[in-house]
């Protein structure tokens, strides 16, 4: 199946008809009515509904159950017909309950995949909106920066013209005297 993807569905297909039929040749083997192996079917049904899904497990069911229906008509000997009907009954029973648990959780799988779809979305727009700030903080620095320096150098000037202003003050103090 690896080799080949594309021939998946009739491997599969191949592979429940070969477990049903093992199944069935086991319970004819081995006391037919008597025999315990039916619940084998039970454990292919619940395999393949998880596995591949409804369809197949519903497939596997209903071959599974005309196959021992055949058993129960081909046998000599019939067992208790309402022992039969709980045991079909009771594949069933598990494949609708396999079914309806595997659609949940497939469901869920949805869920959490949109739902993390969602994160992802919220963190590209988060990230987008800290770069902004980000960007928008460096430029503030910057201006404060400038700020800064333009303060510093009006402070330069200021000193240089108060220093004038006191050397022309000086100078007009020697010009009266």
């Amino acid at each position: 199946v690896k080799k080949f993807p594309e021939k998946k569905a009739v491997s599969d297909i191949a592979m429940m008809v070969m477990d049903c039929f093992f199944v069935t040749i086991c319970i004819s083997r081995t006391g037919k009515g008597n025999s315990n192996f039916y619940l084998g079917y039970n454990i292919f049904i619940a395999a393949y509904t998880l596995a591949i899904g409804s369809s197949c497990g519903a497939a596997m069911t209903i071959l599974s159950s005309m196959l021992y229906l055949s058993l129960y008509i081909m046998n000599p000997e019939r067992y208790f017909v309402a022992d039969f009907g709980a045991r079909l009954g009771f594949m069933f029973l598990v494949f609708f309950v396999v079914a309806s648990i595997s659609e949940k959780q497939k469901a869920g799988r949805m869920r959490i995949a949109e739902d993390m779809d969602k994160i992802d979305e919220l963190n590209r727009r988060l990230e987008k909106s800290y770069q902004e700030l980000m960007d928008e903080k460096e430029s503030i620095t910057a201006a404060n920066r400038d700020k800064s320096l333009m303060l510093k150098k009006q402070a330069e000037i200021t000193e240089r013209r108060r220093s004038h202003i006191a050397f022309s003050k000086e100078l007009n103090a020697k010009k009266t005297v």
